[in-house]
């Protein structure tokens, strides 16, 4: 094994946050599509739209809180 490579008692321990966030996290993204289309009768359209700029706001409040935001784009 080599002696650059982090162990995994401690990328466990590093992941166990985003963990807890994407128990809670996950199920709202899967499920409340499903709801609000089939259930609600909402189109897909203002669904997407809407966790879009939920997204995009949560963004723009990290940002202001001075939180840094991952940003696949500019590749940081």
């Amino acid at each position: 094994m080599a002696k650059d490579r982090v162990s995994w008692c401690i990328r466990t321990a590093y992941a166990l946050p985003a963990f807890a966030l994407a128990i809670v996290g996950i199920p709202v993204y899967v499920y409340l599509p499903k709801f609000y289309t089939d259930v609600m009768g909402v189109p897909v359209i203002p669904v997407a739209a809407m966790i879009l700029g939920v997204r995009i706001f949560d963004a723009i409040e990290l940002q202001k809180e001075g939180l840094r935001v991952h940003d696949p784009l500019k590749g940081s």
